[in-house]
């Protein structure tokens, strides 16, 4: 498969610590309740129905991401693997 490189490292790292800063700054909204709870237990501070995602969160979540998986279709012709 041809892989095809739209964006640099450089603009990739760009990306990522922009969205580091909204998701901690900015925030998320959540109207599931318990969705909040449970993000107020790990750590992250609630404010209404925001969520304010610490850098440190959020990284500790990607270090735990695998690398690549696999979509199971109720056809098992049309699974597909993410890499």
């Amino acid at each position: 498969m041809q892989r095809y490189q739209i964006v640099s490292a450089e603009e990739i790292e760009r990306i990522h610590e922009t969205s580091l800063k909204i998701l901690e700054e900015v925030g998320v909204i959540f109207s599931y309740r318990p969705a909040r709870e449970l993000f107020a237990r790990a750590g992250a501070k609630v404010e209404g129905k925001k969520v304010f995602l610490p850098r440190k969160m959020v990284e500790d979540a990607l270090a735990l991401v695998p690398s690549s998986f696999r979509l199971h279709g109720r056809n098992s012709d049309r699974s597909v693997s993410v890499d």
